[in-house]
Order: structure tokens, then C-alpha cells, then sequence
């Protein structure tokens, strides 16, 4: 994870608040959750996406590095549409990737379902809760 800078690993190690089942190894993606968690609490404590972009190594540079891919991908999507809040988009990226890490490859692009999480967020709130959890998986379903 060479050429990250610091304050920002920092945040990335943070606890999530991942509520799963016990049954699936979350492991494979933890660094993902961190990550979504990380960025999502700069970007709704007024970090813009150039501060954040600089702590990391120019894209040019992250083409073998799959962590630093997967920060600018994070920063893309939440700055592209922050309409989407923080819960729904945290646990869109948390179903893709536990998905992905019981073999299944899937590719949802964030702009192909920001538009259902903004719905489903504009029916049950932005908050954590079964209704919205439910509603942002039966849109992932849908995209698979």
C-alpha cells in the first residue's frame, strides 16, 4: 500500500459498523469497508475529492496496486453523486464486494444503481434500518 499517505491510512483502519451474517467471512473484505467507511466520513465532514485525491498515488501510477484502485473508484462514486448518503452507498459497496468474496463475480457499476439507493433512501430515510437495507439488496439483485 506504498504511496499512501498516512492520515489517510490511519482512517482506513478505523472500526466499520458492519452488520452481517456470522456465516460469511467478511475478511476478504474488510479493507473495501474500511476504506467506504473512511472516505464517506471525510466526504460528509467537508473533505472535497481533490483533498482526499492527494493523499494517494496519481491514478497514472495505481494500475498494479488494487487498494489504490479501489480508493479512487470509492472517490468517484461518492463525489459523483452525493446525493446518495452514506449508509445506502456504504451498504451497496459492503453486498458487492461479500458477493464477489463467495465467488461470484459481479460488476454493479455505481452509476447504474445510484438512482435505486436514492429511491430506496427517499422511502425509508438515509439511516440504518432493515426497510433500507432491504430495499438497497433487492436493487442490487435487480442489477445482477
Amino acid at each position: 500500500m506504498h504511496g499512501i499517505r498516512s492520515g489517510l491510512l490511519c482512517l482506513l483502519l478505523l472500526p466499520t459498523t458492519v452488520a452481517l451474517s456470522k456465516d460469511i467471512d467478511m475478511s476478504a473484505c474488510q479493507y473495501e469497508f474500511d476504506a467506504t467507511n473512511a472516505a464517506l466520513g471525510m466526504r460528509d465532514h467537508g473533505k472535497t475529492k481533490a483533498d482526499l485525491e492527494a493523499t494517494l498515488p496519481p491514478r497514472a501510477k495505481t494500475r498494479n496496486d488494487p487498494r489504490a484502485i479501489l480508493l479512487h473508484a470509492i472517490l468517484d462514486d461518492i463525489y459523483a453523486r452525493p446525493d446518495v448518503a452514506a449508509f445506502p452507498y456504504f451498504h451497496y459497496r459492503g453486498l458487492v464486494c461479500l458477493t464477489r468474496a463467495q465467488g461470484i463475480d459481479v460488476r454493479i457499476p455505481f452509476s447504474r444503481i445510484a438512482d435505486d439507493l436514492v429511491a430506496c433512501q427517499d422511502r425509508h430515510g438515509t439511516d440504518k434500518s432493515e426497510a433500507l437495507g432491504d430495499c438497497i439488496s433487492e436493487a442490487v439483485q435487480k442489477h445482477l
